[in-house]
């Protein structure tokens, strides 16, 4: 994966595609009509996208028989529920007071007085900056502030010029305090608070022209495209804006369009010589199709949990020898494999029971082994939870979690193994850091590391709330750049057994974020999922689903939830429960669907990347043990689970409908010595044995 430079490593100008700068600083507005109508339908920015929006579990039966009348309760449980069309009981960050003065904005922009409507929204941009605010009946959200942004940029032109007389001067303050630092952070700041003024366009279009020397043409031509769509200054609207987003299009495969019907009004700011290169360079440029998809966890570095494909093994049978081999301390009863190695150019680094260790590829030899929270078995049987021991290298550092006095972040050196920094309970500076939990692997991005935490608010045998969010690292000093909360759980809202028995009366579960082009995407494990932007921590969209059958049981630490199974017969030696927690994987994207697998839900969701709607959702196999492996060449979803029957599948990406099934890992044999009947379920094969004298086993 190509990593773009260093935010202030050079000048926003000198980029590859643009000598082709955006419109100059000073661009004059043109002239604009000075009369009011009485009354004017402004197109919602957001809300349109999900007029007809119904999430897929609700409508439809998938193959396991999956009932929609499970997400919804009785009346009485449903008082309880933050959705009305399906049962959850996380908390967003939403306000009563803010939504009321959107919807007064809102009626007085149908009876045209925009100039009252502006005042409302500006109250809640400046006031309530980070709430969300509901655009779907089926909870998604998206930031309060973007959503009254947008609002103003549809205004009619001489009241969006309004606006801007009163608030261009600051605006442009900061897009030239950001231009002279070469800061991506600055812009973004102005695209997430300024971006109805004269400069956020110019802001996006600076993004934009970064994601794009970065070689990042997905997040470039979202940049774009928010100008196209949502600007409608002439200005922005220039051949070589349309000419880069076909650029973007035509390097992800899609159809490029054509400066026709895309509304070009604006005059270029190139030379015609400067225009004709740009065009030269777009139609000459190709696309090279990998030969497979790869999701890569590590960067270029090979790691157990990537979604790609490996070169098919020449000894299937296990025949030959192996190079060198070391046994993993203490893993004589283990059940489950959890731990996941990653391969660098010289050696091999995992995490085995809270120990990071790293060996030669060549001959295995231990290079160094850091122990600084002790052994510690990872897994917890008593909570029903077997997290995977999962690391990241990258920036000649590994990530990874070490518990000691709680679940920290810590970066080690490579090659020494030495620890450069930490954040958590290990070193907490206060107490709120002492009550942060990291369970999960870091996402890494360019000169950053993005975690998900959760945040237990207790003060003494007072459990106030579970907070679950994303935090953004400097990767090389651990300076935190961003923490943003995505929804929170509170025990009052479960009905506990026996609570004052436990401190903690929350079960709280953690996936590894993703990050991918300038956005994260994490599930909370809370029953939300989210997008975050990377620079600035802004969320995107966010969505809630579903939880299990029994929501008000899963998350609530003081009930039981989930048992050993009755034929396993391993009740004292270490069996897996059913459900199980453990299988918490990182998300999957390809192309514009996001698949996630919540630890906390019985659902395989598919989403939309830029939106958040859930496209497709289908039931987790037998007990919830379901494993994504990733696509095949010919683009179907590989999920494995456990049992005999049906233990691979093939999934149709488009609809999440199984394509191909795995027969009968056993042969049903009938044979006077020895039976083996085909019954189609259980790990357990029924079997029965005739010896000479006719006695059966």
């Amino acid at each position: 994966m190509r990593m773009p430079p260093p935010r202030s490593a050079r000048p926003l100008f000198f980029l590859p595609l643009i000598l082709l700068s955006a419109s100059a600083a000073g661009a004059q507005q043109p002239a604009v009509p000075t009369t009011l109508p009485q009354s004017v339908q402004v197109k919602d920015p957001f809300k349109d996208l999900y007029t007809r929006y119904v999430p897929d579990f609700l409508i439809k039966d998938t193959e396991n028989r999956h009932d929609p009348a499970h997400w919804v309760r009785n009346e009485d449980q449903m008082k309880l529920s933050a959705e009305s069309t399906f049962f959850t009981l996380n908390l967003v960050d939403e306000d009563s007071r803010a939504n009321a003065l959107v919807d007064a904005a809102l009626q007085q922009e149908s009876k045209g007085q925009f100039r009252d409507a502006l005042k409302m929204y500006q109250t809640v941009i400046e006031k309530y900056p980070n709430q969300l605010y509901r655009v779907s009946q089926h909870g998604v959200f998206v930031p309060i502030s973007q959503y009254c942004q947008r609002r103003v940029l549809g205004f009619p032109p001489h009241e969006l010029q309004f606006y801007r007389s009163l608030y261009d001067a600051r605006a442009k303050e900061a897009y030239d305090q950001a231009r002279r630092q070469y800061s991506l952070i600055g812009l973004s700041e102005i695209v997430d608070t300024m971006l109805a003024t004269s400069y956020g366009g110019k802001a996006l279009l600076e993004l934009g022209n970064a994601a794009l020397d970065a070689g990042y043409h997905l997040a470039a031509l979202e940049y774009y495209t928010t100008v196209r769509d949502f600007f409608p200054d002439p200005a922005l609207h220039t051949p070589e804006l349309t000419l880069k987003i076909s650029h973007c299009r035509k390097m992800l495969g899609a159809s490029q369009g054509s400066a026709a019907d895309r509304g070009v009004t604006g005059n270029s700011d190139l030379s015609a010589s400067q225009l004709a290169q740009l065009r030269k360079v777009v139609d000459t440029a190709t696309v090279v199709k990998p030969p497979f998809f790869s999701q890569m966890a590590s960067g270029t570095n090979v790691t157990a949990d990537d979604y790609t494909l490996m070169p098919p093994t020449v000894d299937p049978l296990g025949l030959k020898p192996t190079v060198w081999q070391e046994a993993l301390p203490g893993s004589r009863s283990d059940v489950i494999i959890y731990t996941q190695p990653v391969v660098t150019e010289n050696s091999v680094v995992y995490r085995h029971k809270n120990i990071v260790y790293s060996r030669s590829i060549l001959n295995g030899e231990l290079r160094w082994v850091n122990d600084l929270g002790g052994r510690a078995v990872w897994q917890n049987r008593r909570e029903r939870m077997y997290p995977q021991e999962d690391l990241l290298v990258q920036d000649g550092l590994v990530f990874t979690v070490v518990s000691k006095g709680g679940p920290s972040l810590v970066a080690l050196d490579e090659v020494t193994g030495q620890l450069r920094w930490a954040y958590g309970p290990m070193v907490a500076s206060n107490e709120e850091e002492a009550r942060m939990r990291f369970e999960a692997a870091p996402a890494g991005g360019p000169r950053a590391v993005y975690a998900g935490y959760v945040l237990d608010n207790i003060e003494g045998e007072t459990h106030t709330d579970s907070e679950y969010g994303v935090m953004a690292f400097e990767s090389t000093t651990g300076r935190v750049q961003w923490r943003t909360p995505l929804c929170r759980l509170v025990p009052g809202k479960f009905a506990g057994g026996f609570a004052e028995e436990r401190r903690n009366r929350i079960r709280s579960f953690t996936s590894p974020p993703l990050y991918h082009e300038g956005t994260v995407y994490y599930c909370t494990n809370a029953g939300a999922i989210a997008a975050v932007d990377s620079q600035s921590g802004r969320v995107k969209w966010l969505g809630r689903y579903p939880y299990y059958l029994a929501p008000e049981i899963v998350h609530d630490a003081t009930r039981v939830f989930g048992a050993l199974p009755e034929w396993s017969g391993l009740i004292n030696t270490g069996g897996m429960h059913e459900p199980s927690f453990w299988f918490n994987q990182r998300p999957l994207l390809v192309g514009e669907r996001l698949l996630m697998l919540p630890v906390d839900t019985p659902l395989m969701l598919c989403l939309d990347r830029q939106t958040g709607r859930v496209n497709w959702s289908r039931m987790k196999g037998s007990g919830g043990f379901t494993y994504v492996l990733g696509p095949t060449r010919e683009g179907h979803l590989v999920l494995a689970s456990s049992g005999r029957l049906n233990i691979i599948k093939l999934v149709d990406p488009q609809d999440g409908k199984t394509v191909w099934n795995a027969p009968d890992v056993m042969i049903p044999e009938n044979h006077p010595v020895i039976e083996y009947p085909n019954l189609g379920h259980g790990p357990y094969i029924p079997c029965s044995i005739t010896d000479s004298r006719g006695y059966t086993g």
